[in-house]
């Protein structure tokens, strides 16, 4: 499947030129604390996403769906299926990095859970909170807001 993404879907998801092949390979092969879905069209994987935790405990989101299958809800798909089964484990927040000219991805998580939103170096920094439900409210402040902030790190 990742041989048949384009360079700029590859960029997009890695946020770097790669041919994502080790990166899928690691992941696959070793990723213990990780949860792996994929997206099938018959005998053709077209789609997947991934839950893994950090080497600082972060649990981290990333989702690559094949260019021919992109705008279809695949990943919004994979996505929502990853983030219920982590609230069901206790999960609290997922940590996911999403460049700024990917706003539909942004749109996309803030259906599936409150969010909150940093900009740093040309991309949101996203935390997603799974300990209560998209547009739920915290005392006054909903939850789906978006700052801004040049280079101060939540994670």
């Amino acid at each position: 499947m990742v041989s048949r993404c384009s360079r700029a879907s590859l960029f997009h998801r890695f946020h770097g030129f790669t041919d994502g092949v080790a990166y899928f390979a690691a992941l696959l092969r070793a990723c213990p604390d990780g949860q792996t879905l994929l997206a099938w069209s018959g005998a053709t994987c077209v789609g997947v996403a991934t839950l893994a935790v950090s080497a600082t405990g972060i649990v981290e989101l990333g989702v690559l769906v094949e260019d021919a299958w992109q705008r279809r809800g695949i990943g919004t798909r994979l996505a929502t299926s990853l983030l219920d089964g982590a609230r069901a484990k206790g999960v609290t927040t997922v940590h996911a990095d999403v460049l700024v000219d990917d706003v539909f991805i942004l749109q996309a998580l803030r259906r599936i859970s409150p969010l909150r939103v940093s900009t740093e170096f040309g991309s949101f920094s996203i935390d997603m909170d799974l300990s209560s439900q998209p547009g739920q409210r915290t005392g006054n402040r909903l939850l789906c807001g978006h700052e801004t902030s040049a280079g101060s790190g939540r994670r």
